[in-house]
């Protein structure tokens, strides 16, 4: 499931990628989303709540897409 919060993210594609030792394509993709997920936690603050939300967005189809239907986008 997707959090609102990015480090929670992040969090999640690291525990995913533990179960993903025997597999490195999946071991990269989450390693890059891991660091897309830190980057937007790191600069969101430099970003309007527009560009948040639209980065947000499209790491969240990407996350859905790669950790499965499961994940789905949670708004608190």
């Amino acid at each position: 499931m997707i959090s609102a919060d990015p480090w929670e993210n992040a969090k999640a594609c690291a525990h995913a990628r533990e179960n993903a030792r025997t597999n490195p394509d999946r071991w990269a993709r989450l390693t890059e989303l891991i660091e897309m997920w830190t980057n937007l936690a790191n600069h969101r603050l430099f970003l309007t709540r527009q560009e948040s939300a639209s980065e947000f967005e499209k790491i969240g189809a990407l996350h859905a897409k790669l950790l499965g239907p499961q994940a789905s986008l949670v708004t608190h």
